[in-house]
């Protein structure tokens, strides 16, 4: 059995600074936690998994661990997984998509649309995390994935914080 969590990264990094700044939150990552260990997420290689929330990230960075709430049921848990799996395994992966983070700044916000409305080929922290979700009937907020920043997916009523970590 799986337990999938939602991570939530407080960043001190120059680029995370810039990412809470364009956002306007105080989160400046996405990814999940399976089985409070590994960690799925799209870093600027592309889709990856770690076995840490720590790799690659600046040491004392806080994260915030978010449970699902009302939990997945273990159809939607497998099936989670088994997409998750599948996405690891296909080549080429799906990329980082560095462009559309720009259209969370207020001048290009207007135009997110017409530059990506439903390219899964590319795609930011956030907006994987709430796509994956929504793949198995857990909608965290009503909005189209492409838009959804790190601080929108911790503002779903599906999202309770259960702890916090720093990296090492």
């Amino acid at each position: 059995m799986f337990n999938v969590q939602v991570a939530q990264y407080r960043g001190t990094s120059f680029i995370s600074k810039c990412i809470k700044w364009i956002t306007r939150s105080e989160y400046s990552h996405s990814a999940f936690l399976i089985n409070g260990e590994t960690c799925i997420e799209m870093w600027d290689e592309g889709l990856r998994e770690e076995p840490s929330l720590s790799i690659a990230h600046t040491p004392g960075t806080v994260v915030d661990v978010y449970s699902i709430e009302p939990p997945l049921t273990s159809e939607q848990t497998n099936a989670l997984i088994l997409s998750i799996e599948k996405d690891l395994k296909q080549e080429p992966r799906i990329k980082y998509d560095f462009k559309h983070v720009l259209t969370f700044l207020p001048l290009f916000r207007v135009f997110s649309g017409e530059i990506r409305k439903d390219d899964t080929k590319k795609q930011f922290c956030s907006e994987y995390v709430f796509r994956k979700l929504e793949q198995v009937e857990c909608k965290l907020l009503n909005v189209d994935a492409f838009k959804v920043a790190p601080g929108d997916v911790a503002k779903s009523l599906r999202l309770k914080l259960s702890y916090n970590v720093v990296t090492d």
